[in-house]
């Protein structure tokens, strides 16, 4: 817990790409299973450091760290919300959109629903993952009015639960399966619009 978020990291990252050789190379799995695989391994183990570390500058550090890196992905900046992490999302927004996080909080929270879609749209966040994170951000704003004990499993199972109503393509399940899911469909709306 001492170490600075952006080296928990560097060693998730490094850890990840030796399984990720082992697993190809002893196992035979294809590369394409075990890259999405360990995409989703690296992400979670990241939103869970995330959420057990309170230090709102190392947040900041490791979103910047992550852009300029190329993996401040749509998923895991997703995950982190549906975990009840609004200091990374906020974060996030704040350095894919290139304005303070302060002034983010603001558009995010203040302003109402177009406060939202201007800050989303200065993102580099895909437009069809707009419901979904506008979703996310509703129900912890209202956990947050009902409660104050902390984050609960529950709270994350309405996020999905909502998540599945909107995106009538995703099975309901666990956080991991519905992530998969609505990045498929992403990337199949992405190949869509791209032809």
């Amino acid at each position: 817990p001492m170490l600075p978020l952006t080296v928990t990291e560097r060693l998730i990252t490094r850890i990840s790409a030796e399984l990720r050789e082992r697993l190809i190379d002893r196992h035979n799995i294809p590369a394409v299973l075990v890259d999405e695989l360990i995409g989703q391994g690296q992400e979670r183990a990241i939103a869970q450091t995330l959420v057990s570390d309170n230090r709102a500058g190392e947040v900041e550090r490791l979103a910047a760290s992550l852009f300029t890196n190329g993996k401040l992905t749509p998923t895991l900046v997703l995950r982190a919300l549906c975990l009840g992490d609004l200091r990374f999302f906020e974060a996030s927004m704040a350095t894919m959109a290139g304005i303070p996080v302060e002034s983010t909080r603001a558009l995010l929270y203040d302003r109402g629903l177009d406060g939202f879609k201007g800050i989303y749209g200065k993102t580099t966040l895909p437009l069809e993952l707009f419901n979904a994170f506008r979703i996310a951000v509703d129900v912890i704003r209202s956990v947050g009015r009902e409660e104050s004990d902390g984050w609960r499993k529950d709270y994350t199972r309405r996020i999905i639960d909502r998540l599945v109503k909107t995106y009538r393509e995703v099975c309901p399940s666990d956080l991991e399966h519905v992530l998969s899911q609505i990045s498929r469909h992403v990337i199949k709306q992405s190949e869509f619009a791209a032809e």
